[in-house]
């Protein structure tokens, strides 16, 4: 069963399928697994307050933003027993272990001719639906996203869907809402691409945060937030997509002042060099510009690789999947 948000302690960093929030532990997202319905997760169970999901249901989902494993929800690999079907497809031929897929990953063409959906959902610092926030689609080379592919707003529900294609392979963005004006904007990259027809792919919850919450999860690493560098928050998981421990983040380039910091439980943890259980962290301190990310598992080595927007003063939200290498 995979949690679709992780709550311990005071705060909680949480980058669920490629997006990133900080959550008081007092918040609660569920009651029953109607509200998980409600937050757009459906096929979850409420447990302890959160909304879990097996995984096998997410896949299902046809999930997109990072939950889907590498040989699901259109991702194929190139051993023998692939059946494809409608931008899905199942394997056999390859072991079950959660980095046996590395060096088998293939993920369809884009085809602008056949519609997918990505969708989000936002919450307010109280963790309540909040409705009327801006999701726009953006093409890859368009940065700064003048000419958006498409735009949606969040529903009452809190949960907004974009219209993409068929293996989208350009990011989102999310400005702050009208009513939370000190917020940092977001920016969302969504692996594996999403290759979903009909389902909607569904994401995890974007929880707008301003400096001075940003600036307390800095000084648990000891360190201080540079103003006009980035910030990018991720999530990694493994290719039975489960959040993965003892894999290594990196970015490049990097400034003198870039910190990895590895979440422990509920909070960073400077010294350590590798993801735990916890499979979260973040990178502060980003210096502005195409970013390439590379995540590394001590087991099988490196397994994902990509370039992602970083602006100052802005969080960049990632998963980072088995991918094609």
């Amino acid at each position: 069963m995979r949690p679709l948000i992780e709550v311990g302690g005071a705060l909680a960093l949480v980058l669920a399928t490629g997006c990133s929030l900080l959550l008081d532990a007092d918040d609660q997202q569920c009651s029953s697994a109607a509200d998980c319905e409600k937050r757009g997760f459906s096929n979850a169970t409420c447990e302890d307050n959160v909304c879990v999901m097996n995984a096998a249901s997410s896949e299902t989902q046809g999930s997109s933003s990072g939950t889907a494993t590498s040989t699901g929800t259109g991702a194929e690999t190139s051993s023998s027993g692939t059946d494809e079907t409608a931008g899905s497809s199942t394997t056999t031929g390859i072991g079950d272990g959660p980095w046996d897929c590395v060096g088998n990953v293939v993920w369809d063409e884009e085809d602008e001719g056949i519609p997918a959906r990505v969708g989000l959902h936002f919450t307010d610092s109280q963790f309540a639906d909040l409705e009327g926030a801006t999701l726009n689609a953006c093409r890859p080379l368009d940065l700064e996203c003048t000419e958006p592919y498409s735009t949606t707003m969040s529903d009452e529900n809190g949960v907004a869907f974009a219209d993409v294609y068929y293996g989208f392979d350009g990011y989102f963005r999310a400005p702050p809402p009208d009513d939370i004006p000190d917020a940092y904007p977001f920016i969302v990259y969504a692996y594996p691409p999403p290759f979903s027809e009909e389902t909607e792919s569904r994401g995890g919850d974007i929880l707008f945060i301003n400096p001075t919450t940003l600036g307390a999860l800095a000084g648990v690493t000891g360190v201080d937030v540079v103003p006009d560098t980035g910030f990018v928050f991720f999530t990694v998981f493994d290719c039975n997509d489960q959040l993965a421990a003892d894999v290594t983040v990196s970015v490049s380039p990097v400034g003198s002042e870039t910190v990895v910091a590895y979440l422990d439980g509920a909070f960073p943890n400077p010294d350590l060099g590798e993801t735990t259980e916890v499979g979260q962290g973040a990178v502060l301190n980003v210096p502005p510009g195409l970013v390439e990310v590379t995540a590394t598992s001590l087991e099988r080595g490196r397994f994902f690789q990509a370039s992602v927007l970083v602006e100052p003063n802005t969080v960049t939200g990632v998963a980072l999947v088995p991918s094609p290498m």
